[in-house]
């Protein structure tokens, strides 16, 4: 495809081709700023193009802890090269569209390098405080420079520039989930596996098909948030190894390729508040019954509580009609809830560090669950997490896919009949309102409630693990037998 003569040239192109039916070029001027163009064709004819534009530099030091108290928007991720671990923070501009006429095209660019140079040097002098050491990529030596390149598709998945309303061939996004048994690929649009279920077979072809899915709506510009049971997601920042396994797959578009993630530890780096906890839930899965059922969950109505000792203490001031021995009978449960599972509460419970990770697209949070000691604080921990999402979007509605979470073992979480059960499925029912899509994988689909089953529209069943051979029934379309394409990160 044509471009323009542009500021701050030459502009030298490192790749470029036809992505999810969209022409892409990605370039590069002398100074490593990195332009990636996404073309709105009609015809023969180019009409626009969404642009944006970044600058990569290699980190030495704390480099994700200052990512996250910077108020840029810049991306983190590191690869390893033999012994070596290589950091890169690349500094992101904001994406825009503009229409195919060269001086306003060359506005646009001039505009976007002088923000992300400013914003570069925003970032220096922050890394700085952090005790970092930053190079620019071409002070960096070839050796490092080539870590970065070799991976030209990095810069798609961190594009944020996939338009919405002006490139109408992205209105459906495409997912490449594999082969059918004739040997076509097979294309899938997003809004039809907005909330599927993946069961049956062995953990292994599960696992596979999770991180399939979760790569698929990556690449669909679909951020993603996942709660890793089993540390499933460990590999997915570094792309396969295995190469030539993709390749002889043969479908052109695929490149191994590592995903900017972020990880967090549940109960370590993200805590629950009690302020926003459901109080029939909590009594439930401490299975607090009688009148200090009656106490707790009063007293949680308050939503003064953020921690156990702070709800022990406005249990101790209740004015209710009860006995002062059953007031100090409830102390004394939740004395010993406090002994076991003190560390899951804080006052400062960050779970919107999540979701404000994700909100560029192309991006993946982890929770890792591992932490948890039993699946009591599990059960607790998820509804938690997806109740400060759907806080986080206040009711919103949306027909468009803005996000995606997965969660591993949901049979399992789901299976009570219970109030945390009830509070979890309220919450699924209110983020697919939102426009958060659903992967809930399990041993097997029928552990599902019958309510979270009324949510899914498409259940994929593991008929084989190798080759991973599924079965996709959908409410709305034909089933569908399919062949499954190897990862494109490491598993």
């Amino acid at each position: 495809m044509e471009i323009f003569k542009l500021h701050k040239g030459p502009w030298k192109t490192i790749a470029e081709g036809m992505f999810q039916e969209l022409p892409i070029k990605i370039l590069m001027n002398p100074e490593e700023y990195v332009l990636v163009v996404i073309y709105d064709v009609k015809g023969k004819e180019i009409k626009g193009a969404a642009i944006q534009m970044y600058f990569p530099l290699c980190v030495e030091g704390p480099l994700e802890k200052a990512v996250e108290s910077m108020p840029l928007n810049v991306v983190s991720f590191s690869k390893k090269e033999g012994d070596n671990l290589i950091k890169f923070a690349v500094v992101c501009g904001k994406p825009s569209y503009v229409v195919w006429k060269e001086d306003v095209f060359q506005k646009n660019v001039e505009e976007l390098y002088k923000e992300v140079a400013d914003n570069a040097k925003l970032f220096k002098y922050h890394a700085k405080v952090f005790g970092m050491k930053v190079k620019n990529l071409k002070d960096a030596g070839d050796e490092i420079k080539n870590v970065l390149l070799s991976e030209p598709l990095l810069w798609y998945v961190l594009s944020s520039a996939l338009p919405k309303k002006e490139i109408r061939k992205a209105e459906k996004k495409l997912l490449v989930l594999g082969k059918t048994m004739d040997g076509k690929t097979y294309y899938e649009e997003v809004s039809y596996l907005k909330s599927c279920a993946i069961g049956e077979g062995d953990e292994e072809g599960r696992k596979k098909m999770v991180r399939v899915l979760c790569e698929s709506f990556l690449l669909a510009g679909v951020p993603v948030i996942a709660f890793d049971f089993r540390n499933d997601f460990a590999g997915i920042t570094a792309p396969n190894a295995n190469k030539e396994e993709i390749y002889k797959f043969g479908i052109n578009a695929l490149e191994a390729i590592g995903f900017p993630a972020k990880a967090y530890n549940a109960a370590e780096d993200l805590k629950i508040s009690l302020r926003y906890v459901d109080e029939e839930a909590f009594a439930d899965i401490f299975k607090i019954g009688g009148n200090e059922r009656k106490i707790v969950t009063a007293a949680l109505k308050m939503r003064e509580a953020d921690t156990l000792d702070e709800l022990i203490e406005a249990v101790n001031k209740t004015k209710l009609e009860f006995s002062n021995y059953e007031i100090k009978r409830s102390i004394r449960i939740l004395h010993l809830i406090r002994s076991k599972y003190s560390a899951l509460f804080s006052k400062d419970a960050y779970l919107e560090k999540v979701f404000e990770h994700v909100e560029p697209v192309g991006k993946i949070s982890i929770i890792n669950m591992g932490k948890l000691r039993d699946l009591r604080s599990m059960r607790l921990f998820v509804a938690a997490v997806l109740q400060a999402i759907s806080n986080k979007l206040k009711g919103s509605y949306s027909k468009e896919l803005i996000g995606a979470v997965v969660i591993q073992n949901a049979g399992e979480i789901l299976r009570r009949q219970d109030n945390v059960s009830r509070w979890i499925i309220n919450c699924l029912e209110e983020l697919l309102h939102s426009g958060i899509g659903l992967i809930l994988e399990t041993e097997t689909i029928a552990l599902l409630p019958k309510k979270v089953k009324e949510l899914i529209e498409a259940e994929i069943s593991i008929v084989r693990t190798k080759p991973l051979d599924i079965a996709v029934r959908h409410k709305f379309k034909k089933p569908a037998r399919i062949l499954v394409r190897p990862t494109l990160s490491n598993i």
